[in-house]
């Protein structure tokens, strides 16, 4: 399960990255924030059952960090407040809400699911 689960992040992000670049109009800012939410919950998953660690069915990615965290998962160097604002993407952000806010900082969206995704990456490597 948690190779699957990376390769269907690495598909996420890889998406994410593609269409960084491209402006709002075209590919919107809660399309781009679902990819990188979707990248980073599936890794954290990811990281949690190939440690043997069951894991919610949760979008949250704060409780998924608190989860990996309390396993011995140690996750550091990553802006928690930006990873846990990408839970919105899951849902709220993708469905029920139209933008207004300013658009979204897509560089450092992608420092923080870049981070995850070297950090499953060690745990996987191990």
């Amino acid at each position: 399960m948690a190779r699957v689960l990376r390769e269907k992040a690495r598909s996420n992000a890889n998406r994410a990255r593609l269409v960084k670049d491209l402006p709002p109009a075209e590919i919107g800012d809660e399309a781009f924030g679902n990819d990188v939410q979707q990248a980073v919950e599936k890794c954290l998953k990811a990281g949690l059952a190939w440690s043997g660690t069951s894991y919610p069915f949760t979008r949250d990615i704060g409780k998924l960090m608190d989860l990996a965290e309390k396993v011995g998962l140690a996750i550091s160097g990553i802006d928690r407040d930006v990873a846990e604002s990408l839970t919105a993407f899951a849902g709220a952000e993708r469905y029920e809400i139209v933008r207004s806010d300013p658009p979204l900082d897509r560089g450092a969206l992608l420092v923080v699911m870049e981070s995850v995704e070297a950090w499953v990456d060690r745990i996987m490597a191990k």
